[in-house]
C-alpha cells in the first residue's frame, strides 16, 4: 500500500490506490460505498487498523496485474477506481475471484494469488507463507 502507517496505527487521512486495497477498507452508509479514513469518515465506522494481511490483499492484486497485464479492477492512471468497481470491491465474492482469476493460466500462480485474495485478512496467507508458496519457493 502506499498509505505508509506503522502496524497497529491508524490510517486516517492517507491516501490510497484504491485498485490495490483489500475490501475492509470499505463501508457504505445509505447505499454509498467509501473508504474508512478517508476525509470522508463516518463517525458510526470503527477507523482501520494497519497489519500485514492488508499488505498482503496489495500483492496479489498487484501479483494479479503483472501476471495478466491488466488490473483487477479498471483503473487511473492514479489507481484511482471507478463507482461500480468500487461496489464490486465492498461485495467481493469467491464467484468473482474465481472468474478473474482464470485468466492466469499458470496453477500455482493462479493458487497464491486466489490465497492473497481471500476476502477474510484472517484467512490471507502471511508474507511467510507466501514465501513457502511452490510458486516462490519451486517447492511442491
Amino acid at each position: 500500500l502506499d498509505a505508509c502507517a506503522k502496524v497497529g496505527t491508524d490510517y486516517y487521512g492517507n491516501k490510497f490506490s484504491q485498485a490495490y486495497v483489500p475490501p475492509e477498507f470499505l463501508y457504505r452508509v445509505r447505499g454509498v460505498t467509501n473508504f474508512i479514513n478517508s476525509g470522508s469518515y463516518s463517525s458510526s465506522v470503527k477507523l482501520l487498523r494497519a497489519n500485514y494481511s492488508q499488505d498482503c490483499w496489495s500483492l496479489g492484486m498487484t501479483l494479479y496485474e503483472l501476471y495478466t497485464g491488466i488490473s483487477f479492477f479498471p483503473k487511473d492512471n492514479e489507481d484511482n477506481i471507478d463507482n461500480d468497481s468500487l461496489d464490486l470491491l465492498y461485495n467481493f465474492n469467491d464467484e468473482l475471484k474465481d472468474k478473474k482469476l482464470l485468466k492466469i493460466s499458470d496453477r500455482l500462480a493462479r493458487n497464491l494469488v486466489s490465497l492473497l485474495l481471500d476476502r477474510d485478512p484472517t484467512r490471507r496467507l502471511s508474507i511467510s507463507r507466501v514465501l513457502e508458496h511452490p510458486f516462490i519457493s519451486g517447492k511442491s
